[in-house]
């Protein structure tokens, strides 16, 4: 297991002669001009074999930077280096390479990094996930379900989760022709919220299977079934939350319709998770918001459908009309849009607040792209779920 901290432990001669060496190599030289020479942070560690605890010589240690070092047979090794921070990766023959860290040098400071590295072929697989929400059996499931499993555990090293593979399905026997997710991914690993894929009054199953860092998978999940609430108009909202509302629940239009309520639809009002009667949520229950937009071609303006995947659980993929509305918890998050024919765009810190809706259009470019259209606002459009394109 990889461990950075401040250096607190003895080192032997050896040890101490590599940091002089170090030393003199970075700084015996300097210059004529007065300025102050080399690196002022010093990243030092130890590289083990997990099993065994015994030292591993000649492991190279290397910075985004382009710096390394390499360990000596004690297994341990001294890199210098500006302050700053960085990626460092860990790599050794024979040993499986552990995830990318990213450690923050401080000038003057020795931070002690040290790595266990587990040994090609002994590497154990994880176990399979617990399923814990929507629970095996959940009947009128609201919309948007979240998927939820219980923590990764691995006889190895409980911090090895690198993928989860989620699965879900009509049939029970996940056949390609029922297959509704079939979905592997780095960054939803415990939760996964699959918006706007779901259909209202319909039977589900799901199962998922975890990686450790050796792409090892474990054994499939237990197998469970929920059943979506009731939607006769597919609006995305519930048949009783629209007639306690004072909706028809065979009128699609209403959904997008004003509520009065700070200029939100009705739709967003059910979404953010107030009552029907237009009541806001209990205080722990109020840390949803929305993010909405067009996603267009930038060249053309014409409607894209690209699938939304974020840092957080959320993942989804907004219908042909281009239109999309996903709920997130509160907080900053990182998106990523990507559609066949189209260059992958990424959107840092993109901010969601409690109880609020943000508006975020995208355009993305065509990878066979011939110019950028001028920029300029678009108008809001005013349906935002399975809306037609405009």
């Amino acid at each position: 297991m990889a461990t950075p901290s401040t250096l607190s432990t003895r080192c032997p001669l050896q040890f101490y002669l590599a940091i002089l060496l170090a030393l003199l190599m970075a700084y015996g030289c300097g210059d004529s001009s007065g300025n102050a020479p080399g690196p002022s942070a010093k990243l030092t560690g130890t590289i083990t074999d997990r099993r065994s605890g015994a030292p591993i010589p000649g492991a190279t240690i290397q910075t985004s930077a382009g710096l390394q070092a390499q360990s000596l047979s004690d297994g341990q090794y001294l890199l210098l280096h500006d302050a700053g921070e960085f990626d460092v990766t860990v790599q050794a023959p024979g040993y499986i390479a552990p995830p990318t860290a990213r450690l923050t040098l401080l000038e003057g400071e020795i931070v002690q990094y040290d790595v266990d590295l587990i040994a090609e072929g002994q590497n154990l697989a994880p176990h399979a996930p617990q399923l814990e929400n929507p629970p095996d059996g959940a009947v009128s499931v609201q919309l948007p379900a979240t998927l939820t499993t219980g923590p990764f555990e691995d006889a190895d090293n409980a911090e090895r989760h690198t993928a989860t593979q989620w699965q879900l399905s009509t049939s029970i026997d996940f056949g390609d022709a029922d297959l509704v997710i079939d979905h592997k991914s780095d960054a939803q690993l415990t939760a996964l919220s699959p918006q706007l894929f779901l259909l209202p009054s319909t039977s589900y199953y799901w199962r998922a299977r975890v990686f450790d860092i050796a792409d090892a998978p474990s054994d499939w999940s237990d197998v469970y079934r929920f059943e979506t609430a009731a939607d006769a108009d597919a609006d995305g909202i519930p048949d009783a939350w629209e007639l306690q509302a004072g909706l028809d629940p065979m009128d699609t239009a209403d959904a997008g319709a004003k509520t009065g309520v700070e200029g939100r639809t009705y739709l967003q009002t059910y979404l953010l998770g107030f009552s029907p009667q237009g009541e806001p949520p209990l205080p722990e229950d109020a840390d949803k918001g929305l993010l909405s937009g067009w996603i267009r071609d930038a060249d053309t303006d014409a409607v894209v459908t690209a699938e939304v995947t974020t840092s957080g659980s959320v993942w989804g993929q907004p219908p042909a009309g281009g239109a999309y509305l996903l709920v997130f918890d509160a907080g900053c998050y990182t998106l990523e849009l990507m559609a066949e024919g189209y260059r992958t765009e990424t959107l840092s810190d993109v901010c969601i607040d409690a109880l609020q809706v943000t508006v975020q259009d995208v355009e993305l470019v065509p990878l066979a792209h011939r110019k950028r259209r001028k920029s300029g606002g678009t108008d809001f459009p005013p349906c935002f779920l399975f809306c037609s394109s405009p």
